[in-house]
């Protein structure tokens, strides 16, 4: 008697790229850059990021339990960049001023002479579930991480952000994403992610 047997339907696996570490030598280097501008850097190493992954699931795995009502609806505008998952070092920057954007030009400018590359959306959002503690990790209340690329939404400049949230009592943690409009001063101490170039991906 001849059985029939079922194949099970194989898994697509996205290809990973293989991870590169920043050098300790460059890490100086940066906070060396970064103190010459009266900055600071904080970086983050080996953040897991699916660059193919969903606008809404990205969303969904990032926050605590609020989002921004406008977050969901610009998915066109920031579509998966790639196929594959990769582990990143993120260079964090921050003059460490809160709710402050009249910089926002001189940090951008600070990550072009690093010679480093702007995270996209994905990368940071990322770094809501690698740190969920990720203010107390740098010792401030209430921190905001920019995607420092703005897109012309609803009549203006914005820009995706990741703020992390605590109650005065230091006991509830909420992480949200929105979509900022950086004419309008927040109470957040303002950062932002950057990256080394990806080197092309045969």
């Amino acid at each position: 008697m001849r059985c029939n047997t079922l194949t099970q339907p194989q898994e697509i696996m996205n290809p990973t790229i293989p991870y590169t570490q920043i050098s300790d030598e460059r890490i100086i280097g940066l906070r060396l850059l970064a103190k010459r501008a009266a900055a600071f850097v904080h970086i983050l190493r080996r953040v897991p990021v699916e660059q193919y992954i969903g606008w809404k699931n990205m969303i969904d795995s990032t926050t605590g339990t609020r989002q921004s009502s406008f977050i969901r609806k610009v998915a066109d505008h920031f579509p998966p960049t790639s196929d594959y998952k990769e582990e990143v070092d993120i260079v964090l920057f921050s003059y460490l001023e809160r709710g402050r954007f009249d910089k926002w030009s001189d940090m951008i400018s600070w990550g072009s002479e690093a010679k480093l590359q702007a995270c996209n959306p994905r990368e940071v959002f990322a770094i809501g579930p690698y740190d969920r503690n990720l203010d107390l990790t740098i010792d401030q209340e209430g921190v905001g991480i920019y995607f420092p690329i703005e897109h012309l939404l609803y009549g203006c400049g914005r820009a995706c952000v990741l703020w992390y949230h605590r109650s005065h009592s230091g006991e509830v943690m909420d992480r949200t994403v929105a979509l900022c409009n950086r004419n309008v001063p927040g109470n957040s101490y303002v950062w932002f992610a950057f990256r080394e170039p990806l080197l092309s991906v045969q």
